[in-house]
């Protein structure tokens, strides 16, 4: 029987309190706490299931915020900065305001006034390496670009710095599967066809807050403003198309822990909406087509407020998403991971892998070229920085955790320094070398194949939330540390409040898993991490007697065990009940088909059923009554061939 410990059962309920928000969490947190104080395993494990009932009707699981608590912090760090975000009733006067994507630029000291300077439809439209300028003759080209309006205010030492010879702005477009949206809009029980996952892209451009301006007298260091596109067709240029969702982290020179946030958040519409200041972005990051069930007309994605879903998955994951003492002291940019958009587009997006269009997209499909370089080059000044932001907003001060070891590692691959960030080594680096771990017993075996196998479907179907919130995949520690959960999650159906069945389980949030899939997860994350439990049975005629309890079936003292059988064996089942009512049942691994099974059965008067075992592969036995099966009682049952 799994053990779970006081501090993960404690954890789980802090996610469970601050998701549900309201007194009847509060209630659950004193029942949980008297019931965690009796001994006993069975009584803990008892207490721990029900808590992943009631949270398994939850219905979203990145915090999502309120529009209340978005206009609050608007007008907080509004404040701070000394800038209007949000306009107040009745309008109280400031001397700059940022309603609006430009006025934001305006604020950052790129522009004053429509004619003067470089605009938010600049930034979105124009090719990346036309706004790092490096030489006169390149300036002129971005003057031209918009007409003259910017040598109205800016000059080539605003985009490129003589002394450092490094450019001050920086863009880069890419791949960006992480706002795909990955449900099927016709039917979001079932996974979707990878092949018709509709691609993401980005847009990321890096303004340093010019000097005189009003963000940099606000202590602020830059600005990361991040256009959103996608585009079915994975020839066509995506970034023709306007962004909806635009994305903004404004970074401080510095602050402090106990008073001050370590970043800002803030999200402006697209160019149709005229940039205006919104307060969430409509995306599809976790429970999918859990909209598309419950809007009409088809899918539907959800609400993401600010700043509560954006702290959520950058820094504030534990907090779901919530400040600690008033302020997101944890608050941190995503680093940009090129090996991972790769293996991304490989695993669900083989039009991309094969397309016009390379992952890092200003760059082309010549890796040899200078314009990949350069291209490659600018993400990795992006990551040095966005190392070093991370790593100043740890948990414990001078303590790295894998929200600075994954950037840490990525720039370690590519051999990019601090002193020379654009010297580094620019090749695709294989999932079988980004342990983040430097001790050999800590790091993923590539001479593994089952290891190797877990972690593909790891990087493929959880890395897009288990990169930057809890842990990262890549952690092989931190997966082993989890194995019991992620066995468990994997079983958990969802249900929203009402108690109306969900697509999916209750991990991977991402997306619906084939149940292929689903199960060589449970089966290499049991082989590699929780133990052996396999019962290899090669006679002819195998007998199984099976007592089932709650919640778990043993056969010869071992729970849930994996039995191995020849294939054409007559296999015959016994089972008894040790406590409660049960059955077994055994279905194809695949199709799900159910291969054979027993009468219900509550006593020591056992049932029985007899079948061969004529079709060969990894199958799946389990209890079929009730939320048995969600609870435990699942186990492997593999069929080999003579």
């Amino acid at each position: 029987m799994f053990h779970f410990p006081r501090r993960w059962l404690a954890a789980l309920f802090v996610m469970t309190s601050a998701s549900f928000g309201f007194a009847r969490a509060h209630a659950e947190e004193e029942s949980h706490a008297a019931v965690n104080d009796q001994p006993g395993q069975e009584q803990q494990r008892k207490s721990y299931f029900d808590i992943l009932q009631r949270k398994s009707r939850f219905r979203i699981l990145v915090n999502p915020g309120t529009d209340q608590l978005a206009v609050e912090y608007y007008q907080r760090i509004g404040a701070k900065l000394g800038v209007t975000l949000i306009e107040e009733i009745p309008p109280k006067p400031s001397a700059h305001k940022a309603t609006d994507l430009d006025g934001l630029l305006a604020y950052l000291g790129y522009g004053k006034s429509p004619i003067s300077g470089i605009l938010a439809k600049d930034l979105e439209r124009l090719d990346s390496f036309l706004l790092m300028p490096r030489t006169d003759t390149e300036f002129m080209a971005l003057d031209a670009a918009t007409s003259g309006r910017v040598s109205q205010h800016l000059t080539l030492s605003d985009f490129w710095d003589d002394t450092s010879n490094r450019p001050k702005v920086l863009v880069s477009r890419f791949f960006a599967p992480k706002i795909a949206t990955y449900y099927d809009p016709t039917d979001p029980f079932i996974p979707i066809d990878r092949d018709a996952i509709i691609p993401g892209w980005r847009k990321l451009v890096r303004l340093p807050a010019r000097a005189g301006s009003a963000a940099a007298a606000a202590n602020l260091k830059h600005a990361y403003i991040l256009f959103n596109v996608k585009e079915k067709d994975p020839d066509k240029n995506p970034f023709e198309n306007l962004s909806q969702n635009n994305q903004v982290i404004l970074v401080p020179q510095s602050f402090d822990p106990k008073t001050e946030d370590a970043c800002y958040f803030a999200v402006y519409q697209g160019q149709d909406a005229g940039y205006q200041l919104g307060r969430f972005l409509v995306a599809d990051f976790d429970l999918p087509g859990h909209a598309a069930t419950q809007g009409a007309g088809g899918g539907v994605d959800s609400k993401y407020y600010v700043p509560t879903s954006c702290a959520a998955c950058h820094g504030h994951g534990p907090e779901i998403g919530n400040p600690v003492n008033g302020v997101f002291k944890y608050a941190k940019p995503n680093y940009l991971d090129t090996d991972q958009w790769y293996d991304w587009a490989d695993f669900d997006f083989r039009g991309v892998s094969s397309s016009l269009n390379d992952v890092v997209f200003d760059g082309g499909k010549d890796h040899a070229s200078v314009e990949f370089q350069r291209a490659f080059d600018v993400v990795a000044a992006l990551n040095t920085d966005i190392k070093d932001e991370t790593f100043r907003a740890e948990r414990i001060a001078g303590t790295e955790t894998f929200q600075t070891l994954a950037p840490k590692k990525w720039l370690q691959l590519h051999q990019v320094t601090s002193s020379s960030p654009a010297a580094g080594d620019r090749a695709r680096k294989p999932y079988s070398a980004r342990s983040l771990s430097s001790a050999p017993a800590d790091g993923w075996n590539p001479g593994n194949l089952d290891e190797m196998r877990l972690l593909k479907l790891l990087d493929n179907h959880c890395f897009r939330c288990h990169s930057s919130v809890i842990y990262n995949v890549f952690d092989k520690a931190a997966v082993r540390d989890r194995a019991a959960e992620i066995s468990i999650y994997l079983n958990l159906p969802l249900h929203d409040p009402a108690g109306n069945r969900l697509p999916g389980f209750f991990m991977p949030q991402g997306r619906v898993l084939e149940e292929r899939e689903r199960h060589e997860i449970l089966r290499l994350v049991e082989k590699l991490f929780i133990g052996p439990k396999e019962l290899a049975l090669k006679s002819d005629v195998v007998t199984l007697s099976i007592v089932a309890k709650n919640y778990a079936f043993t056969a010869q003292s071992t729970e849930n065990p994996t039995f191995r059988v020849a294939q054409g064996a007559t296999i015959k089942v016994s089972l008894t009940s040790g406590a409660g009512t049960h059955d077994w049942v055994l279905a194809d691994g695949a199709t799900g088909q159910v291969l054979a099974r027993t009468e219900r059965v509550s006593g020591s008067t056992p049932e029985t059923v007899e079948f061969a075992a004529d079709r060969a592969g990894n199958h799946v036995y389990y209890c079929s009554v009730g939320q048995h099966r969600a609870l435990g009682m699942e186990g492997r049952f593999v069929v080999e061939s003579r």
